[in-house]
């Protein structure tokens, strides 16, 4: 499900500010591209940031900061501690590529677009928009309608009741968004709408949900086929 790149495994006193604009870059699952779009200057300025050929000028600093999360103290090399209270942006990736995108190595990932979530963030998170209405409730409580946005942890070890997004089995390489149980020795991927069926689990999970936000699309859901 990806390579972790954590906090705990990164000696930040031994890196330049070059290195940790670049880390700061890969853990927010951007490319050079992406940054530079947002940011409104070239790929090569990035590319030389990270190179330390020179630094970004203040603006582009707390900018940057402000697209990955990280704290300004931080990336001056004020501070071993990367996060900041701040909102980070996250790749909001398409369900039927979001397993090779995260597969790919960063330098080689296609631009996609990110939405803004707060701060307190998994390592790598990315963001799905739920298709379908398999996971709706149909009583009183809205469940996670058509159009919700939730974001992934790809490094969390699942456990029994967490909403997972997963393969139904080695073979099928369509994603599902699910709920995970055990029944028996058996491990399951409930809906909650009653109108599809449970299904016996045999895949890989892509993520484990951590966030939720409530979307609701005013289009007619699309058929859940699984």
């Amino acid at each position: 499900m990806g390579t972790k790149d954590t906090e705990h495994t990164t000696d930040f006193q031994k890196m330049s500010m070059g290195q940790r604009i670049r880390w700061a870059r890969k853990r927010s699952h951007m490319n050079q591209e992406d940054v530079a779009r947002h940011l409104d200057v070239s790929r090569v300025s990035i590319s030389n940031w990270e190179c330390s050929y020179n630094e970004p000028d203040t603006s582009h600093l707390a900018e940057f900061s402000d697209l990955t999360g990280v704290s300004s103290d931080f990336l001056l090399l004020r501070s071993n501690h990367p996060d900041s209270t701040g909102d980070r942006m996250v790749p909001l990736l398409e369900w039927d590529n979001a397993k090779k995108w995260l597969n790919t190595a960063p330098e080689q990932r296609e631009p996609v677009p990110h939405v803004r979530f707060d701060g307190g963030l998994p390592t790598h998170p990315f963001a799905l928009r739920v298709s379908g209405d398999a996971m709706a409730d149909l009583g009183p409580g809205p469940g996670l309608p058509n159009g919700s946005l939730i974001m992934l942890d790809p490094d969390s070890e699942p456990s029994v009741g967490d909403l997972v997004v997963a393969t139904v089995n080695k073979k099928d390489s369509n994603l599902v968004f699910r709920q995970l149980l055990r029944d028996g020795g058996r491990w399951m991927l409930c809906p909650i709408n009653p109108r599809y069926p449970i299904m016996p689990f045999e895949g890989d999970i892509l993520g484990v949900v951590v966030r939720v936000r409530y979307e609701v699309d005013p289009r007619p859901p699309a058929k859940d086929t699984i």
